[in-house]
């Protein structure tokens, strides 16, 4: 399995786009200005899930975002939500150790589950059945969470796909739509 490292993430080699016409350090808001009336739908379920009403707090959707993205090798979605999420206190550390084993990886138990699920709904999408979702709300989790997971998932699922198809890496040299600059990351 891929690990995760901070120099896996971020490189000093330009990341080279797959359509020559783009910037070596493009992000996905390339696509969007491309595409503006098929991206933009994107980059707002985006901001919706990520930013939007949720029983999950934002770190622990930046964290399943960047749990995802790792599970899927992408690059530039790793390195986005790894990014944002230790922006909001997440310790970066955290991610390998979720790759290794959820059990046994330094995060609160009643997130575990939903980890499990958004791993399994990734890598085995279709072995995921009741079990899986009734210890969500058996850990404590209510419909909502279960929701934004399944969505979290889905949503960078597809950024990653995005991301990987177009050739999309960030080296540490730039980072659009990062929340530190109070923008939403396109990862």
């Amino acid at each position: 399995m891929w690990k995760w490292s901070r120099s896996s993430a971020w490189s000093d080699e330009p990341a080279m786009p797959f359509l020559k016409h783009w910037a070596p350090d493009v992000g996905l808001g390339e696509a969007h200005n491309a595409d503006p009336k098929v991206y933009s739908a994107l980059f707002a379920l985006h901001e919706a899930l990520m930013r939007g009403r949720s029983s999950l707090s934002v770190p622990q959707r930046e964290l399943i975002a960047a749990f995802v993205s790792a599970l899927n090798q992408s690059k530039f979605c790793v390195a986005e939500h790894v990014e944002n999420a230790s922006l909001t206190g997440v310790n970066q550390d955290v991610f390998q150790q979720l790759l290794a084993d959820i059990e046994t990886a330094p995060v609160r138990p009643k997130l575990k589950p939903l980890l499990k699920f958004a791993k399994k709904l990734t890598l085995q999408p279709d072995c995921v059945a009741q079990q899986d979702v009734d210890a969500i709300f058996e850990a404590g989790w209510d419909e909502k969470a279960f929701r934004d997971t399944v969505a979290i998932s889905a949503l960078m699922n597809l950024a990653n796909r995005l991301a990987s198809g177009f050739g999309i890496e960030v080296g540490r040299h730039k980072n659009p739509y990062n929340v530190r600059r109070g923008r939403r990351s396109q990862g």
